[in-house]
């Protein structure tokens, strides 16, 4: 009798949906708890036990030896930068279809030309901005709307379809899209099955924590019409050059919230398992990409890494004329406190495995050396948790939001200059 991914501690979970697209007995449905996470319910009559599902799962672990070798790689010195081979900002010369994107719209071009081009058969992307129920990637193919997947989503994305697809259709090359959790699961996947390397192209992109769906349901309470979407980083009308929040309602009517108030939000609805994650800039990927927050950081352009031989040889593909570029530094890819935080994520994951014996990362180093430190850490990490079961908390939702709201009102009067007002435009 092998585990199923029931026996995974709830908190690990990170709805990725790759258990459920290799269960071939269909037995894995997912079901959402009352802090907004999407976590996997094995029927027991239609599972036969084979373990797949927890072999493949990510949020019990990161083995680093072994996802680097099945990429033919060395365990990176840092394990928060990665394997870099380049690094650079650029932005894609298409103006029109940069402005539907999030930052320099890398991503999307590369997937268009990729797929009109037939290099590619199919690009697994998220197209939904309705987050009501558990949202999954889905197919793109050639002359596919590209737009639709613009943007990002700061919420927890399900890949089932994806990994039902590349199971089934082996000889396919697929583009594959996600954060540095659910990449490290797909990897697994190619290894346990062995599929190609050459048929999928992984594009990684930089991930600073996922919402949970109760998100969802709290920003529903700005307004009494009904919420049918929200785009989290919105760039109309000359909006702040990083994106504010932007909610969309039945009525035709739409609501701006300036991003800061996402950044309060993921204080107190953030999935548990994200405080673990040192995975920030996609390490697994063959190109990653986020946004430019080096000293040219312009709202406008993404900083590209590239990770793998099939990365670079991807990027020779794409025609110079699509995009313009500028070279940095690897160690200037991220903020210093940025680097400093996810370091400490490594902490709070030694905390985890002490207290509840499931090791996340068996392959490091401890980071914490003495009793003290790990006293402090732990309080820490207690009073993050602490907030984030208070904040996603169904019944804590309107609380939360006059907390909020208190909190900007804050920043209005003392802070002024943080806000950077959006001309024309009611922003809350």
């Amino acid at each position: 009798m092998k585990l199923t991914v029931e026996a995974l501690n709830p908190e690990l979970c990170m709805g990725c949906g790759i258990c459920k697209g290799v269960c071939m007995k269909s037995a894995i449905i997912y079901e959402r708890n009352d802090i907004g996470q999407f976590l996997p319910k094995v029927n027991k009559e239609d599972c036969n036990q084979c373990g797949s599902c927890y072999a493949v799962c990510p949020g019990k672990g990161i083995e680093d030896s072994a996802i680097f070798n099945s990429m033919g790689q060395k365990i990176p010195e840092d394990e928060i930068l990665g394997k870099i081979r380049s690094c650079f900002n650029a932005k894609i010369t298409d103006e029109i279809l940069r402005k539907k994107c999030t930052s320099g719209g890398m991503v999307t071009d590369l997937i268009r030309f990729l797929l009109n081009e037939g290099f590619y058969d199919v690009a697994f992307c998220v197209e939904d901005d309705n987050f009501e129920d558990q949202v999954n990637t889905k197919p793109q193919y050639k002359d596919s709307d590209f737009t639709k997947s613009a943007q990002s989503r700061y919420i927890a994305i399900a890949h089932t379809q994806m990994i039902n697809y590349i199971l089934k259709n082996r000889e396919k090359k697929v583009i594959i899209v996600g954060t540095g959790c659910v990449i490290a699961g797909i990897r697994r996947v190619i290894e346990r099955y062995k599929l190609k390397h050459n048929n999928y192209l992984i594009l990684g992109l930089f991930c600073s924590m996922s919402l949970n769906y109760n998100s969802y349901d709290y920003l529903k309470l700005f307004s009494k019409e009904k919420l049918i979407q929200c785009k989290f980083r919105s760039k109309e009308n000359g909006i702040y050059k990083y994106g504010n929040m932007k909610l969309v309602y039945r009525n035709g009517d739409s609501r701006y919230l300036h991003f800061i108030q996402k950044g309060y939000l993921k204080e107190y609805m953030l999935q548990e398992r994200c405080l673990y994650c040192t995975d920030l800039m996609a390490i697994f990927a063959d190109i990653a990409f986020g946004d430019n927050n080096t000293a040219s950081a312009d709202g406008d352009s993404t900083s590209v890494v590239v990770r793998t031989e099939a990365g670079e040889n991807i990027l020779k593909l794409f025609p110079k004329e699509r995009y313009q570029i500028e070279k940095i530094q690897p160690e200037k890819l991220c903020r210093k406190g940025t680097l400093k935080d996810r370091r400490k994520h490594k902490k709070y994951a030694e905390i985890y495995a002490s207290e509840k014996k499931v090791d996340l990362y068996p392959d490091r180093q401890s980071l914490i050396t003495k009793q003290e430190e790990y006293e402090k850490i732990k309080q820490e990490l207690d009073e993050k948790i602490k907030k984030i079961c208070w904040g996603s908390n169904k019944k804590n939702l309107r609380k939360l939001y006059i907390l909020l709201k208190i909190k900007m009102m804050r920043l209005q009067i003392f802070k002024r200059d943080l806000l950077n007002p959006i001309e024309g435009i009611k922003n809350d």
